[in-house]
């Protein structure tokens, strides 16, 4: 037993220095690429976030409605069945959660190291090396 748990801590760890967002999805921890995510978010066809979710906090039934159709998609998780699923508020919970998971993300960011340059060089193969030889020849 004590093996499984450390086991499944180990790869918590790994998990969480590959920054994968976490979250349960009514049935079993689901774990998602946040870059996946983002681009879901913004190409998603019906829903802009920076509109409806402020209508739907206003009240606005179809902007919530469509917010909350669009977040199912957006994370792939079904709706509540009485058996497994998210709830509404589970699912408007779990877009809270994944702008703080970002907001920590960018926070951290700053503190990664910039990968080294490449120092692969750009000439042309086929071209002929260039010597800087100011030596007369006789």
């Amino acid at each position: 037993m004590l093996g499984k748990l450390v086991q499944w801590w180990r790869k918590r760890s790994v998990d969480r220095s590959r920054l994968i967002f976490e979250f349960w999805d009514g049935q079993q921890v689901a774990r998602r690429d946040p870059l996946l995510l983002e681009r879901r978010i913004a190409m998603h066809p019906e829903w802009r976030p920076d509109v409806h979710c402020i209508e739907a906090n206003d009240g606005n039934q179809q902007a919530y409605e469509l917010t909350l159709r669009a977040l199912r998609e957006i994370f792939e998780v079904e709706a509540y069945d009485g058996t497994k699923g998210m709830t509404e508020w589970e699912v408007m919970g779990l877009f809270t959660d994944y702008l703080s998971f970002m907001e920590e993300v960018k926070k951290n960011m700053l503190h990664l190291q910039t990968l080294p340059v490449s120092t692969e060089s750009t000439s042309n193969a086929s071209s002929e090396p260039t010597t800087n030889d100011s030596s007369d020849s006789t």
